[in-house]
């Protein structure tokens, strides 16, 4: 690439984060962040159906905390946890991140490149989809009691035999 185009590239760019700038300022928002649905949208990622939150996928586990940059509460409360326990504004910034990954892969352009993309892109849309869900007031089902073994207890109690042999009573 010459050095015109990646001028042009850069121009570009500044571009972008000066209309970002524009449109948090007529917001009246204090950052970013709180205008993540526009950036989002900007990359053409829709909310994931309620199919696909629903189903095996749709509520992807947070494994790394999103940067300072997206995330200024830091350390991360939400690493660790399921995008049905975050916050709103939480999961519009990591769709934010997500969209931002899947906007660098696609300028790679390689077969691997293509493949974190489709998947940055899904999994931002369904935290566009989980944020919008939970503003509309939706709370987790209970969760059953759980139980191992034969009917057993899970710890300590009935161990399905009829006896009552909890943890301190294990021979090893």
């Amino acid at each position: 690439m010459s050095f015109d185009e990646r001028a042009c590239v850069a121009l570009e760019r500044i571009a972008i984060v000066l209309e970002r700038i524009a449109s948090v300022k007529s917001s009246g928002a204090t950052s970013p962040v709180a205008n993540t649905s526009q950036a989002v949208s900007r990359n053409h990622v829709e909310p994931a159906s309620d199919d696909d939150l629903d189903g095996q996928y749709g509520d992807p586990e947070i494994k790394y905390g999103l940067k300072e940059k997206y995330w200024k509460e830091q350390p991360d409360q939400f690493q660790g946890k399921h995008y049905s326990a975050c916050t709103p504004k939480y999961l519009r910034a990591t769709a934010q991140y997500k969209s931002a990954v899947a906007y660098m892969a696609d300028k790679e352009g390689t077969e691997d490149s293509e493949k974190k993309s489709f998947y940055a892109k899904l999994d931002a849309g369904r935290a566009i989809g989980w944020a919008k869900r939970i503003e509309a007031g939706w709370k987790p089902a209970a969760k059953p009691e759980t139980q191992t073994g034969w009917g057993g207890a899970s710890s300590g109690g009935d161990d399905g035999y009829g006896n009552n042999a909890g943890d301190d009573d294990i021979p090893f």
